[in-house]
């Protein structure tokens, strides 16, 4: 009897162990795919603020400056 109530108990802990783990499984891939999204959009917003200011004038490439310079 006190058996079969261990049994009993070890298959419900096991359950909610399972269920936590898979709960804890699925947050941390969440997780990581925000984290990737989120590097994803600073290394884009980054390559674009780069190829604008790279000059240091916002919003003009460096061949638009040389071709400003070149005419002046």
């Amino acid at each position: 009897m006190a058996a079969k109530r261990y049994n009993m108990g070890y298959d419900d802990v096991d359950r909610e162990l399972t269920f936590m783990g898979q709960y804890c499984l699925s947050h941390i891939n969440l997780m990581n795919s925000w984290k990737d999204m989120n590097a994803k959009f600073i290394r884009q917003s980054t390559n674009l603020r780069s190829k604008e200011s790279s000059t240091g004038i916002k919003g003009l490439s460096e061949s638009k400056v040389v071709k400003i310079c070149k005419a002046a």
